[in-house]
């Protein structure tokens, strides 16, 4: 649907179009961010000091990746 729309939108150069393109363009770029924010929100809540999980996370989180030699 969006290839067909921004196609219509190249022959017409429709303004209203337009927008409408852009809005369909935006759209998908912005679901997997929030799919990601969402399950970092999850696993954020489901982390416990008791069991370690947030220790463990953390440690992950602040590790400096070794530069590799040329």
């Amino acid at each position: 649907m969006k290839n067909r729309l921004r196609w219509q939108w190249q022959i017409t150069r429709d303004p209203e179009m337009k927008a409408e393109v852009n809005h369909l363009q935006t759209s998908g770029t912005r679901r997997p961010n929030v799919w990601r924010n969402d399950q970092w929100c999850a696993t954020i809540e489901s982390s416990d000091a008791e069991d370690q999980s947030l220790w463990r996370m953390t440690k992950r989180a602040m590790r400096v990746p070794t530069p590799f030699p040329p």
